[in-house]
Formats: C-alpha cells, structure tokens, sequence
C-alpha cells in the first residue's frame, strides 16, 4: 500500500498534485484524513473523513467538475462550491460523513479528465 498523506489537520490543506484535500472541524478540535493508494489505479485513492466534519476536494485552476456520481450517496452529504474569484477560481467539493455513512465511491468528470475516489468514514 502506497500511503499518500496521513495528517492530523486543523483547518490546513495537503497538497496532491492535480487537486487539493482539506479538512476542517468547527468545533476546533482536529480533523482526521487519511488519503492513501492500494495501488489499484481502478478504485482510485481513499478519502477517510471523519464523521460530522467537513473534508473538501479542491481542483486545480482552471480544471471545473462537468459532472460527479456517488456510489452509495446514503450518509454522505456533498456540495459544490468555488474558491477565489476569476482567474484564481477553484472548483471544490465539500464532503461531510454522517453516522449513518458506509464505504462508498465518487466519481468526479472534470473538463481534465475523470478523478475516482473511494470514500471512507472514519467512525467515532
């Protein structure tokens, strides 16, 4: 297994190359992600969110989400939203787990290409 990123974040952003993982906690505790590769380019990395805080997949300029899919959306609340203004513009997806989250998937086509994520909870 090819570990990408393991962090104890708060309110900080780990740079993967073509996109950027955030994650956050309000409540100002921290915020555990762990992003990692099993080396199946299939099933793509892993996002492990913790439950009720919020992580985000921010893209590089100037690639923009035409369209995103989630396997199983049951427990997973995802939005889209943008970063910076004009030519600084980021598109970014805001991923939040619920209690109720199980292993799933996202699937995001960008004006790039196509970003597969599998999408963890990391239960309390």
């Amino acid at each position: 297994m090819r570990l990408f990123a393991l962090s104890r974040i708060f309110k900080g952003t780990l740079s993967l190359g073509l996109l950027f993982v955030a994650a956050g906690c309000s409540s100002g505790g921290p915020s555990y992600l762990l992003i990692e590769s099993t080396g199946d380019d299939a099933a793509g990395p892993s996002i492990h969110c913790a439950i009720d805080h919020v992580c985000a997949i921010e893209l590089k300029s100037g690639q923009r989400i035409r369209d995103m899919q989630v396997g199983s959306s049951s427990g997973w609340t995802i939005t889209r939203s943008t970063s910076g203004e004009n030519d600084t513009s980021r598109s970014v997806l805001m991923i939040e787990a619920t209690d109720k989250a199980r292993k799933s998937n996202i699937l995001i086509t960008t004006n790039e290409g196509t970003l597969n994520f599998q999408l963890i909870p990391l239960k309390k």
